[in-house]
């Protein structure tokens, strides 16, 4: 729930079905206060917050008992593309759809 003033705003998602949890406040409001500080606004710091805290409890681990800790570094492993597989620019168009240059 995000408050300002009078107003109430809920941000909703699915539900990720994981006991590892351990963290995720702490992770939560860290992950606010970053995005304040690069610059955003408080409403988008708490929608960006809440998208990774979401993929770091996804992505999530279990070790010992109890709950485990969220993956707060799941962005340092992410699995590299296949061979082959490329990005597309930021352009839109597939290298080998450009124009040729004249």
């Amino acid at each position: 729930m995000f408050c300002v003033g009078t107003e109430v705003e809920t941000f909703g998602g699915d539900h990720v079905k994981s006991p590892n949890t351990h963290g995720s406040g702490c992770t939560f409001s860290s992950a606010i206060l970053a995005q304040l500080a690069s610059g955003q606004q408080l409403r988008e710091a708490v929608i960006l917050a809440k998208a990774y805290v979401t993929k770091a409890i996804e992505k999530s681990y279990q070790i010992g008992k109890g709950a485990g800790p969220l993956n707060q570094l799941f962005r340092f492993h992410q699995e590299q593309p296949l061979r082959g597989v490329h990005e597309v620019p930021q352009h839109g168009m597939h290298p080998a759809a450009e124009p040729a240059a004249h």
